[in-house]
């Protein structure tokens, strides 16, 4: 069971995309607890307002005492899906000025290589 990760299966999922490259690999010891650095105090008590009772049925420990219900109030998820729209703007931005920048790189060697020949 624990080697798992060199089965035909594991292989052959891994191999679907970067996504799964995990499932080849074996069980990581040190894998737990990665929500601890990058979820700030917020993050983590949203994420257990909303699925905390599931997490304490599965035994997990939940770190907040889910009190703030106002952070997932309708008025706050409005704030989060606009500020989430903003965000998805802001990256297509930056990855149109990117390609933009790519196609100028390009445009100026092309002629570069027109002046030379």
């Amino acid at each position: 069971m624990l080697d798992f990760h060199s089965s035909k299966e594991a292989v052959t999922t891994a191999s679907a995309g970067a996504m799964w490259i995990n499932l080849q690999k074996p069980v990581i010891a040190d894998n737990t607890g990665k929500f601890r650095k990058v979820f700030t105090d917020t993050d983590l008590e949203i994420f257990e307002l909303i699925a905390g009772d599931v997490m304490q049925e599965l035994s997990y420990p939940l770190f907040t005492n889910r009190q703030n219900v106002a952070l997932i109030s309708s008025e706050s998820i409005e704030k989060y899906q606009l500020e989430n729209e903003q965000l998805k703007k802001n990256l297509s931005n930056r990855q149109i000025i990117t390609i933009s920048k790519k196609t100028s790189a390009v445009s100026h060697y092309q002629s570069y290589q027109t002046a030379i020949i």
